[in-house]
């Protein structure tokens, strides 16, 4: 028996938490529910099988209608997951159902609900090949970048430690160049109250972005971000103390055990290495509250090795419904 929710809120408490975010950030139901409120171009819902009392698939789709590459039509399709989440948006019971089983049995309840729906797109397989026989169909994205700290990292000086002696030598050089005697970083949660400030430098980013470029999101989604996280949502903030202006600011999302480099926001001042010492000052942020898993995005995935990330190839699966 299918069960079907036109919203994440929706959903009974445990289901989404216990098999789909598993207390990544990157696929907690806030940040889903922020999406529903911030992109109203696109139509989300949810499905639960129930077998013998049980979940034994759970799924998200986004309905969006884009423009046909080869006719030129507009077109809708469907998507597991967001332009804000990462990781795979499905589970299936695995001792009941092979891989075909469940791409069967989702298209299924999606084109009987859905029936103009014209292709789905199945992602994110962060480190696998999906096992499919639509082969033809598996496409390659950018590759997720993915710390994780040992256990006995408690400090600063121990992740640094962990790193390739060039590397560390490296962010010697970083740090050394943002003096204490002028330059303040300070871990704001309050940040809305900076927004202002801070909101032009995510679109200075933005405008300047080559490896992925998409539209900026309005102010607005910084509001609704702060308003489902609360003290889970802050702004590690570097500030210029001799005229108090910020200079730079990276926004990070947590659950208990996940932290995401979200959103980044800085001028260009070579000397200062901005996004290095940003990106520095938030991994010590998690280092603090005892975080290991450190999702790190998809843009710059080779320039973070040099702070211990690994890069993960990213896939996503297109059939036709």
């Amino acid at each position: 028996m299918w069960r079907h929710y036109d919203t994440i809120n929706k959903i009974p408490s445990g289901i989404w938490e216990n098999f789909i975010s598993k207390e990544l950030v990157t696929l907690d139901k806030r940040l889903i529910a922020v999406c529903e409120e911030i992109f109203p171009e696109s139509d989300f819902h949810y499905f639960v099988r129930i077998c013998d009392e049980v979940p034994d698939i759970i799924f998200m789709i986004g309905i969006t209608q884009i423009l046909d590459e080869t006719t030129g039509d507009k077109i809708l399709i469907a998507e597991t997951g967001t332009s804000e989440t990462s990781g795979a948006h499905f589970w299936y019971n695995k001792n009941r159902l092979s891989f075909e089983d469940f791409l069967r049995l989702s298209r299924e309840v999606v084109v009987q609900k859905f029936p103009d729906v014209k292709k789905i797109i199945y992602r994110d397989f962060i480190g696998d090949v999906p096992e499919s026989n639509n082969s033809d169909k598996i496409h390659r994205a950018l590759d997720l970048s993915e710390l994780i700290l040992p256990e006995y990292v408690s400090t600063m000086e121990d992740y640094i430690m962990l790193l390739r002696s060039k590397y560390r030598y490296q962010v010697r050089q970083y740090q050394n160049a943002v003096s204490d005697y002028r330059y303040e970083f300070q871990a704001v949660a309050d940040y809305i109250s900076y927004l202002d400030e801070m909101y032009p430098l995510y679109l200075y980013v933005c405008l300047r972005s080559k490896e992925y470029s998409a539209a900026p999101y309005p102010k607005e989604y910084f509001i609704k971000i702060k308003e489902k996280f609360g003290s889970d949502a802050i702004a590690m903030i570097l500030r210029d103390k001799t005229n108090d202006k910020i200079l730079g600011f990276m926004l990070l999302l947590y659950s208990d055990q996940s932290c995401v480099h979200q959103y980044i926001g800085f001028e260009r001042i070579d000397e200062l290495f901005l996004w290095h010492n940003l990106t520095l000052k938030s991994i010590e942020d998690s280092i603090k509250r005892g975080v290991r898993i450190i999702n790190m995005g998809v843009t710059n995935s080779i320039a973070k090795h040099k702070f211990g990330a690994a890069s993960h190839p990213n896939y996503y699966l297109e059939i036709k419904s």
